[in-house]
């Protein structure tokens, strides 16, 4: 897949995605420790992870914008994928700011469920992100596959 939003030749894309990833599958990890614990620093990691998370994939969204709109609407992935990862970071984004009316100290059950779901979501989304183009790539005669050994 050809991408058209780079830095030296390089798609941003793929490096921007993980920092949103990280911070909100962390999120649940962090309330999950907390309930172990019950130690309230992870009540305060679990909101930083969830802001974050819902930041930096608003960052993220640039790029990923400017590569759907720059690829052929065959290529493109479906919009599925997009209404699943923004239905994610929607919530991961309700969930920070449920914590901070909360104070941040404590474990919640609904701000658990909600960080649980919104991972599940970016998830589910990223992987539909990339069934298309992927696909897209396996069938570029210009790359080698194991399924299509390249004979010189």
């Amino acid at each position: 897949m050809r991408t058209k939003a780079t830095a030296v030749g390089h798609p941003i894309h793929p490096v921007a995605i993980v920092f949103p990833l990280a911070f909100l599958l962390l999120t649940p990890l962090s309330d999950l420790v907390r309930l172990i614990t019950k130690d309230s620093f992870w009540s305060h990691a679990a909101f930083y992870a969830a802001s974050s998370g819902a930041v930096t994939a608003l960052v993220a969204l640039l790029p990923s914008l400017v590569d759907w709109i720059a690829l052929p609407s065959d290529q493109r992935p479906s919009g599925a994928s997009i209404a699943v990862t923004s239905a994610g970071v929607t919530l991961a984004l309700i969930s920070a700011v449920a914590r901070l009316a909360s104070g941040a100290t404590e474990f919640a059950t609904a701000t658990f469920a909600m960080s649980l779901a919104a991972s599940a979501l970016v998830l589910a989304g990223g992987w539909l992100g990339s069934e298309r183009p992927s696909r897209a790539d396996r069938d570029d005669s210009r790359f080698v596959h194991a399924s299509r050994p390249h004979i010189a």
